[in-house]
């Protein structure tokens, strides 16, 4: 039995504690405290949206879902509606109020690069697949990511956080297959996995009253040409060593 399957009859997975060895978890680590480093020199903790615990709860409550469904509105995230989170994003194009940094850019392809090999085997070896990076966040002490859908870039999401105080954040989401509201509190590591439909929409949404970090890519089925791409990707990677 494999850890994760891209399966949409389960729509949404999650790993406790992933089994990262020590290396792994030690480049994660230096990731994170770049993208802290990073942000606390440009000024993002000041310049943000203020950090509050109790507007944390009420952006990611069930209520405020609740009122969300019952409008219409349709929330995709935060490149078309920046305004729901108070979280810091890293390295997004076309999006008002994040870090632009060569150095957490940096941090970021070498974790690719060797954190994507270890999450391919959590797959069934002939259903792995290929990443893409996505999302790449810092939420401070009372912020937020408010609820949304990402339909408008529908597939495969997965994530993988870092919690300093276990137990002080969460990930909410709404199940697509019955409507209940799930909410998941973070551990020190966890990954979750999850599929983006603009058909079965899973809404979805972040607090946190601890520093959390998080990293995410974009999952795609395998298919032969992305096998060979990569083949030659890791030839190219040794012969630069």
């Amino acid at each position: 039995m494999h850890a994760l399957e891209l399966d949409s009859a389960v729509p949404y997975r999650e790993l406790r504690d992933p089994p990262l060895d020590a290396r792994l978890r030690a480049l994660v680590l230096e990731c994170f405290a770049a993208q802290r480093r990073v942000a606390t020199a440009a000024g993002a903790l000041s310049a943000g949206a203020p950090h509050d615990l109790a507007r944390a709860a009420a952006a990611t409550s069930p209520e405020r879902l609740d009122g969300i469904l019952a409008s219409g509105q349709r929330v995709a995230g935060i490149a078309s509606e920046r305004e729901i989170a108070t979280a810091i994003p890293f390295n997004v194009r076309n999006v008002q109020g994040i870090v632009r940094s060569r150095t957490v850019a940096a941090e970021r392809r070498r974790l690719d690069r060797e954190l994507g090999r270890w999450l391919e085997t959590l797959f069934p070896p002939g259903e792995r697949p290929v990443l893409f990076p996505a999302g790449h966040w810092w939420y401070p002490p009372g912020s937020h990511l408010g609820w949304h859908t990402n339909e408008r870039f529908p597939g495969w999401r997965l994530y993988l956080s870092h919690a300093e105080e276990p137990g002080a954040s969460y990930f909410r989401y709404r199940d697509p297959r019955g409507g209940a509201i799930v909410t998941s509190p973070d551990g020190s590591f966890d990954l979750r996995l999850f599929e983006v439909s603009p058909e079965r929409r899973l809404w979805h949404a972040v607090a946190s009253a601890t520093h959390r970090f998080s990293i995410g890519w974009i999952v795609k089925p395998w298919t032969l040409r992305d096998a060979t791409s990569r083949t030659v990707q890791r030839a190219l990677d040794v012969l630069s060593r």
